[in-house]
């Protein structure tokens, strides 16, 4: 009986054992795995910087105007009686669709 228990210990023992050395190398690859992420992070952050400079770039008035005259289109600012100005509504345009949706409470009435 006493060999048999013996024998189970080992066993429990050696088990533990080899669960403990399985998550290691577990948690091993996960670190390697999680290392590679970030660098995968740092590179496409340090490339979202990169481009987005270069469309600030590419969007500053002085950049436009130096395109425009290397490419020697006859363009340049629009003329006053060339811009239309739109009035701006006070309310909510979302409201004032659902409000305009509604019946009033005459028109309920007369239905």
């Amino acid at each position: 009986m006493s060999l048999v228990f013996v024998g189970m210990a080992c066993f429990f023992i050696a088990g533990a054992g080899a669960g403990y050395l399985w998550n290691k190398s577990q948690i091993h690859t996960l670190g390697l795995q999680l290392h590679g992420f970030e660098v995968q992070l740092d590179a496409a952050k340090t490339r979202h910087a990169m481009l987005e400079r270069t469309y600030a770039e590419m969007c500053s008035y002085t950049n436009l105007d130096a395109r425009v005259r290397r490419m020697r289109i006859e363009i340049g600012p629009p003329q006053l009686d060339q811009i239309v100005k739109l009035p701006e509504t006070v309310g909510n345009g979302q409201e004032e669709k659902l409000l305009a949706r509604r019946p009033t409470a005459a028109e309920e009435g007369a239905n």
